[in-house]
């Protein structure tokens, strides 16, 4: 079987806000319009395909950059970074950091225009303390054949999947005070997405959220493409990515991706392992995210109780 490039692209959204306005909505939609306006870049235009218009009013705003073909727009009320497509996990680390480099700059220019007493807070992270939770989703390119092999034919590859996320968050973790969406109450965890994960498999992103994620966009051509055997949306898949947390450390960027693409790669090759997989991964990453010791355990299918460090 042939192995396809692991292409990993992103969108990461920003928290934001003004710190001494108030507005009965909140202040996120003026304080990413404020930072948008900041944003050098090639403006969106609207264009027609077969009726259909490219706006969409949830995303607005985008500016296409020249440097490195990211982009950035507004979703709802977030900031929101559209990261190059790369090969390269450091390369991806790279596109990161350089955009939120300008982003800073933006939410310095952005601030100097404000009346006294108002600051725009910019903060990369994945929950507002308020009990929502705002993603940083990867997108990784796999062969359609792998696709189908996790989400139709081999399940026990989706539970290999599984098992490797819900204890990456010992390398991949931005850390988290406190509980969210109804967890029971706790001083400090390890993710801060873990809480609001409700379920181990499915294609919605904002409730119910899967660990594994199974929307099937390949953003390769149509679906009536995909009965030609010689056409791009037959043969690939695009594994859409909403578990991993906002990560501003270098290293933890760099492993989130680069294992991740070491982990696709065993699945499309079938190197998985029956013995990896745990009994219940949702009940796991809750537990592990939940000890920063990480001491605690989680059964595998076959009994055997491990820490994630030694699953990992």
């Amino acid at each position: 079987m042939k192995i396809v490039p692991k292409l990993c692209g992103a969108d990461i959204e920003l928290g934001n806000f003004i710190a001494g306005r108030d507005h009965e909505r909140g202040t996120g939609a003026a304080a990413s319009q404020a930072l948008l306006n900041e944003i050098p870049g090639l403006p969106q235009r609207e264009t027609w395909y077969g009726g259909i218009s490219s706006y969409n009013a949830q995303d607005r705003g985008r500016r296409f950059l020249r440097e490195n073909g990211g982009c950035f727009y507004i979703d709802l009320d977030h900031l929101e970074m559209a990261l190059p497509e790369v090969r390269s996990a450091y390369d991806h680390v790279a596109c990161c950091h350089a955009m939120l480099r300008m982003a800073q700059r933006a939410h310095v220019a952005a601030n100097a225009k404000l009346p006294e007493g108002e600051r725009i807070q910019v903060l990369v992270n994945n929950t507002d303390g308020q009990g929502n939770s705002y993603g940083s989703h990867l997108d990784f390119l796999v062969s359609r054949h792998a696709w189908n092999n996790l989400f139709r034919w081999k399940l026990q590859q989706m539970l290999f999947l599984a098992a490797y996320q819900a204890s990456s968050i010992v390398i991949t973790g931005q850390g988290k005070v406190g509980a969210e969406d109804g967890m029971p109450a706790v001083e400090y965890q390890l993710s801060q997405r873990a809480d609001f994960f409700a379920c181990l498999v499915g294609e919605q992103t904002t409730f119910n959220r899967p660990i594994v994620n199974s929307r099937d966009e390949a953003l390769c051509g149509s679906w009536r493409s995909r009965r030609d055997p010689d056409s791009a949306a037959h043969r690939l898949a695009r594994l859409h990515v909403i578990f991993f947390d906002n990560t501003l450390c270098h290293v933890a960027s760099l492993l989130k991706v680069g294992v991740m693409q070491l982990v696709l790669c065993l699945i499309e090759a079938g190197e998985t392992k029956s013995g990896l997989l745990l009994d219940d991964p949702l009940t796991a990453l809750w537990r592990w995210s939940r000890d920063p010791s990480l001491k605690s355990t989680a059964p595998l299918m076959s009994g055997q109780n491990v820490t994630a460090v030694e699953l990992q």
